[in-house]
């Protein structure tokens, strides 16, 4: 059969049956799923799917219209997967698909509504981060639900919109944010004096034990590795060949120095060097860097306290120099920034980090780079609280919580070790350095290499 495409178009074009009395055209991007076409030219979204119990064959809707797109029948599809996969029977989908569909009664409290009060009740306790990835969420994952009211949503209706997403950690992320504004919702009363929301269905998803377990990322950039990579970074701030036409006029794209290339490779330097995350590193300002006592203070952190660090050598210079091209910045957005992108702070420079890839062999991302911050000074025997210090984490533990206060001098020694290390693990110094053995009498691989950092 000849595929088509779900666009409007697509479905209007799809031929009318020759011999039966309907023809199912396979969705090319959502199995079980199809737009049916009878033969008094009727076009529909169905799901249709042969289980164990039977076939299942669910309309969701007229095609070719703006009513019901591609899209949005996709949407429903998945849940309908889901609930199939649940072992809900045919009836049974009917009547949940007609009560997510149905009209939200006069007063009733939505799941967007119950959104937009959970952000204005925690202004200035989320990150702008966080928001942006809650409203990510809700237009991708929870947008269909966004007029639906909090009250009807059950646990099958959670299990299928769980089942419904295909990344995991997504799912996991989506149905998170879904327990948090139902339990909101569990302080909001309706019209009648009760509490919109009394169980919260989301629930369900740890009574089953449906979670999808996520294993902690740990990739790390190896020692053997680091030289190839750190020439790759060091290639990005290297003077590029200017190209000239016929007329002697620059290329597209061509530029005596590469435009962005020497912020990148300082950038990307010291995040391994620092150990910090990007967004940490991108807003970090000239007003918060004190070169005199070589210190500097992240005021945006993850767990919203500033975080004060000391500067090896190394750093030092790079932020003298950076800090002498600052001084010929006419731009008022980019001159306070450490490292400015084009506007304001630099984002994050995924054709930069391609390029190292490509010439590296490395592969790794930002965070990969803290990742080996860390790894790097857990095998050189940094204590255990000043590693969480390094790394801005809270010490979960009564000492560490009220007793242990590590200021930022405790730290400059241990910093000054890392970096050198690194740099000579880089190829930047004279000895050679074995892979990350833990002490000089212990020449065993570290066994806790980048676990659960984050």
């Amino acid at each position: 059969m000849k595929a088509y495409s779900f666009s409007r178009a697509g479905i209007l074009a799809m031929p009318l049956p020759e011999k039966n009395n309907q023809v199912l055209y396979p969705d090319p991007e959502t199995r079980f799923h199809y737009v049916r076409v009878t033969s008094n030219g009727a076009r529909s979204f169905v799901v249709d799917r042969n289980t164990p119990r039977g076939r299942i064959r669910i309309t969701l809707g007229q095609a070719g219209t703006d009513a019901l797109t591609a899209e949005q029948a996709r949407k429903s599809a998945l849940i309908v997967l889901g609930l199939i996969e649940q072992g809900f029977t045919a009836g049974q989908i009917k009547d949940r698909l007609a009560r997510v569909d149905e009209r939200v009664p006069e007063g009733a409290v939505t799941l967007g509504q119950v959104f937009e009060e959970y952000l204005q009740d925690r202004t200035g306790k989320l990150s702008e981060r966080t928001v942006s990835d809650y409203r990510r969420l809700m237009d991708s994952h929870l947008n269909d639900w966004r007029h639906k009211p909090v009250e009807t949503i059950d646990e099958a209706a959670v299990r299928a919109k769980f089942h419904s997403i295909k990344s995991p950690s997504r799912a996991n992320y989506t149905m998170r944010l879904l327990r948090a504004l139902l339990n909101l919702g569990k302080s909001i009363n309706s019209d009648t004096g009760t509490p919109v929301v009394s169980i919260n269905p989301v629930q369900i998803l740890s009574n089953r034990k449906l979670w999808h377990r996520e294993e902690p990322k740990r990739e790390v950039i190896d020692l053997a590795a680091l030289p190839a990579w750190w020439r790759a970074v060091e290639k990005l701030g290297a003077p590029q060949k200017v190209k000239r036409d016929a007329a002697h006029r620059f290329e597209k794209g061509s530029a005596a120095l590469n435009s962005n290339g020497e912020t990148v490779r300082d950038f990307l330097q010291f995040l391994l060097l620092t150990g910090l995350r990007r967004s940490e590193a991108a807003t970090l300002q000239w007003s918060s860097v004190d070169l005199k006592a070589k210190l500097f203070t992240v005021q945006i952190t993850k767990n919203r306290e500033p975080h004060t660090l000391p500067l090896s050598d190394y750093l030092l210079n790079m932020l003298k120099r950076r800090l002498a091209l600052s001084d010929k910045e006419t731009d008022p957005v980019k001159k306070p920034f450490v490292f400015s992108g084009e506007v304001g702070p630099l984002a994050e420079p995924k054709k930069q980090i391609k390029k190292v890839v490509t010439a590296s062999g490395v592969k790794f991302s930002s965070h990969t780079l803290r990742r080996t911050f860390a790894s790097i000074a857990e095998s050189l025997d940094i204590p255990y609280l000043a590693l969480k210090r390094l790394l801005n984490h809270k010490a979960q533990d009564v000492t560490g919580r009220h007793y242990t206060v590590i200021g930022a001098e405790r730290l400059r020694d241990p910093m000054q070790k890392i970096t050198r290390f690194t740099l000579k693990a880089a190829g930047k110094g004279r000895q050679t350095v074995s892979p990350f053995v833990r002490s000089s009498h212990d020449t065993t691989t570290t066994s806790r290499w980048a676990e659960g950092l984050t």
